[in-house]
Parts: C-alpha cells; sequence; structure tokens
C-alpha cells in the first residue's frame, strides 16, 4: 500500500496545477522534452531577449513578427534577417500595426 501511495506522490509532483498559466508552461515544457523543441525553445527566447536588448517590447514585436512572416519570400535571407529584433525599423512595427489594426474589425 504504501508503494501506491509514494508512487501516486510522485505522479502528483510531477503534473502541475491546472491553470492557464500553467497550461502555457506545460506547452512550452512539453516542446523542450525534445532536440528540435528544445532549438525551438532557444529562438523564441533569443529573440525575446535581443527584442528586450534593443527597446523594443518582446510581445508587440513577436505580434508583429507572426504578422509579417507569411509574406516574405523564406528563401531570400536579407528580408528574414532585416526582421531580427536589432536590424528591424521600428516606424515599420508602428506603421504596420496601425495598418493591421484599422483594417480589423471591431469584436462585441
Amino acid at each position: 500500500m504504501q508503494s501506491t501511495e509514494r508512487r501516486e506522490t510522485r505522479q502528483k509532483a510531477r503534473s502541475p496545477p491546472s491553470t492557464a498559466h500553467n497550461g502555457r508552461l506545460r506547452i512550452i515544457t512539453h516542446v523542450s522534452d525534445t532536440v528540435a523543441g528544445a532549438h525551438t525553445s532557444a529562438a523564441f527566447y533569443s529573440l525575446i531577449e535581443t527584442a528586450k536588448a534593443n527597446d523594443l517590447e518582446p510581445m508587440i514585436y513577436l505580434h508583429w513578427l507572426f504578422a509579417t512572416l507569411p509574406s516574405v519570400d523564406p528563401d531570400d535571407t536579407d528580408a528574414i534577417c532585416a526582421l531580427l529584433p536589432y536590424l528591424v525599423d521600428r516606424d515599420r512595427i508602428a506603421a504596420d500595426l496601425a495598418h493591421e489594426h484599422a483594417h480589423t474589425p471591431a469584436v462585441r
């Protein structure tokens, strides 16, 4: 009986509580369970920290980046590099987001 209780206790200790915040943490942890996931996480963390180091708000930068990437040719290395936080034009981000916001219908 004691071994069953210990096993259940260990299982509970490994399982994070079910909340929205911990849900995001579970996704990050799950992605990091693989080599490819670890590389993906490292790329995101690098983008976020580089955005901060260049006085960009990371969430605004990432929102802009994900909105912009589909229109960039994946074979155009120069165009992709131009989107990096230390090379991006702040006025371009502001203009693109303002244009996107102006063309987004209001949610009621």
